[in-house]
């Protein structure tokens, strides 16, 4: 019998049609889950009670901008588990300009970064890159997960976002990695033709990812 799933949102909570579609999605894979309707910071606490003291886990965090603060983040890394997370970066990128600026809005910006990231050393970045770096110097430092590593992709218009896999240095040296590095020197730069690919492969138009590469 497969693991149990755990599911639940941070936007979608009252859109119902969006609930049933992912319903209807994990539904192929298992009938071992529970859906959650509501926002997951606010029910981050029951949701993680769903998952016994001493078992693994493998926790996507999608996050749609800074929908998912870094309070919540400590909560999920106080697990024993493993953590993807969907990192924004070229949306996030564009907020400290906002501040920087005082444009509409700076003020609330502001506060949402403190409280995206936890503190304010995203002003200390110059770059997406150094953005991308503090938060993963957070993650690093702050939880016990001391392995990191970001997968890049990026997409027409410079439309980026890095996939962020954290997790926790194993007495084997965590040699299951390797696969992780390989897959990160392979999405680097512009590949539009790999989410097309992984979107065929989804919809069943091709029979592999790897037909890809």
């Amino acid at each position: 019998r497969p693991p149990r799933s755990t599911l639940s949102s941070s936007s979608a909570a009252s859109d119902v049609y969006k609930r049933q579609a992912l319903e209807s999605r994990i539904k192929k894979f298992t009938d071992n889950y529970k859906l959650f309707n509501c926002d997951c910071n606010e029910c981050i606490d029951q949701i993680l009670s769903e998952i016994p003291q001493k078992s693994h886990y493998l926790a996507l965090i999608d996050c749609l901008g800074m929908d998912v603060p870094w309070e919540t983040m400590k909560k999920v890394f106080s697990k024993q588990g493993d953590v993807l997370i969907n990192f924004q970066t070229s949306l996030l990128w564009r907020q400290p300009a906002i501040v920087k600026n005082h444009s509409r809005g700076w003020k609330k910006t502001e506060e949402n970064l403190n409280i995206f990231f936890g503190d304010d050393h995203w002003k200390e970045s110059n770059s997406a890159d150094d953005l991308l770096n503090v938060y993963i110097s957070k993650i690093r430092t702050e939880t016990s997960r001391k392995l990191v590593i970001n997968l890049p992709v990026i997409g027409d218009k410079n439309y980026r976002y890095d996939m962020i896999l954290a997790t926790r240095i194993t007495k084997n040296g965590s040699p299951w990695i390797k696969s992780m590095e390989e897959l990160q020197a392979k999405m680097g730069g512009y590949k539009p033709n790999l989410i097309r690919s992984i979107l065929d492969y989804l919809m069943h138009r091709q029979s592999s990812v790897v037909d890809f590469w």
